[in-house]
């Protein structure tokens, strides 16, 4: 039995010996593993799925996790206790051979589920359940992937579940494999890339995943004033949001009205109190933009201004300071519309018929991923947020879009730290930070 020596910065090292037919750790395991080091100090209980040769339950065992590690090939099993003995762990990790299409049963304690997903391309169409077990060593399978037999699994077992149960999976995602987040995101299930590498031509990523609110369901009325009035009558803790069919009252930028039309998606979340410690006001402000064009398959104008590859707005984005609690409302059109000169879109448009409800939990999927307070999982750095803006707003800027200002035509070339907008021009380089000052030219 060969030994690979594995070591986690700041964590430990250990020789980890694993027979010839069962997955040793690779970079790929220390990518994983280094992402878990980093998790918020949450010392209970986890599940491995495809432990192999045991690399992950140890580290995972190394910081104080009770671990119950599962695989379908009898020798990893063999590998993964023979390791957990040798460093002297056996009474935090417990082994068995198990697995997604084998009658794994996750225990009901679970916080934490852990899956390194094997990522080659699956190398036959075999629709036997035994042999994609046996292939699922190191391939993805035909049809929904491991990840999606893992969210059909999950669903089915998720009453008996912890409604807190967060994953972890490492997924290649470019090329893109069968194993998709967008499979757990259209589930209802949010989703925050943690850390990525890439090795030649393909990247892995690891994600952290919980539902949506961690269960919680959104408050919904037919019709208020405002949904930024509204949500301050909801006072209970974790994940607050309130979606109307309707307001009478919303609000826009600098006091304006918001005008709320037949179809379309007024809302409002609130954001833990520790965001603007971490998140300056500019960065949150265009960031959220971001996300939301994302979501609607549109555009981003500088800070946040949801518009069409033309320049018609199809939603925007109100962030109001209260103390520590933010409120960020989102109108978003259904429908394309004029009035008087002005030229509105929709996300029919873009996403097609799709009805308000769905575009709500599209939106609330996406802006929970960034800035919904789960305590095992870090938050988003400011850095990671810019980067992300600016390829979102470069999507417009590439179109040819200039800013005026003065009556002078300036260039868009970057982000700085607090989210102003970074311009050339003439007379050099200079930033922005009101939108009032400027004008878009396309």
């Amino acid at each position: 039995m060969s030994g690979e020596f594995f070591k986690i910065e700041g964590l430990g090292e250990w020789d980890i010996r694993a027979p010839p037919n069962v997955y040793p750790p690779r970079e790929d395991t220390e990518l994983l593993c280094s992402v878990i080091s980093r998790l918020n100090n949450i010392k209970q209980n986890a599940v491995e799925i495809g432990c192999g040769s045991g690399a992950v339950s140890i580290v995972l065992a190394s910081l104080g996790w009770n671990v119950a590690s599962f695989d379908v090939n009898p020798s990893a099993v063999s590998a993964t206790k023979d390791n957990v003995e040798r460093f002297g762990l056996t009474d935090r990790v417990r082994v068995e051979n198990s697995g997604v299409l084998a009658g794994m049963k996750i225990p009901k304690e679970t916080d934490l589920l852990v899956w390194n997903i094997p990522y080659l391309d699956p190398i036959s169409d075999a629709n036997d359940t035994s042999s994609r077990v046996g292939e699922g060593a190191l391939s993805d399978i035909p049809g929904l992937g491991w990840g999606g037999e893992l969210l059909n699994h999950i669903t089915e077992e998720q009453d008996f579940l912890s409604p807190e149960l967060t994953i972890l999976l490492l997924l290649r995602t470019s090329p893109k494999s069968l194993s998709k987040i967008s499979d757990w995101e259209n589930n209802g299930w949010s989703c925050r890339s943690l850390d990525f590498r890439r090795m030649g031509d393909e990247k892995i990523e690891v994600f952290a995943i919980w539902k949506t609110g961690q269960g919680a369901d959104a408050k919904e009325v037919e019709t208020c004033n405002s949904t930024m009035d509204e949500i301050k009558e909801n006072v209970d803790p974790g994940w607050r949001r309130v979606y109307s069919k309707s307001q009478r009252k919303g609000r826009g930028r600098r006091g304006s009205h918001w005008l709320s039309r037949e179809g379309g998606v007024s809302a409002t979340w609130v954001l833990g109190e520790g965001v603007l410690q971490k998140i300056p006001p500019g960065v949150l402000q265009v960031s959220l933009g971001t996300i939301v064009s994302k979501t609607l398959d549109a555009m981003v104008k500088w800070p946040n201004d949801v518009v069409t590859s033309d320049g018609r707005k199809m939603a925007g984005v109100l962030i109001e300071y209260s103390g520590d609690e933010i409120r960020i409302g989102i109108g978003a059109n259904k429908k394309s519309f004029q009035d008087g000169q002005i030229l509105g879109s929709g996300w029919e448009e873009t996403l097609g018929d799709v009805h308000a409800n769905e575009v709500f939990k599209k939106l609330d999927v996406s802006i929970s991923s960034y800035f919904e307070d789960i305590q095992m999982v870090p938050s988003p750095t400011p850095e990671s947020l810019i980067c992300m803006s600016w390829i979102g707003l470069s999507k417009l800027l590439s179109r040819g879009l200039l800013v005026r200002k003065s009556g002078v035509l300036l260039r868009p070339v970057g982000l700085n730290r607090y989210g102003e907008l970074e311009v050339s021009g003439p007379n050099g380089s200079e930033l922005i930070s009101d939108l009032d000052e400027t004008q878009w030219e396309f």
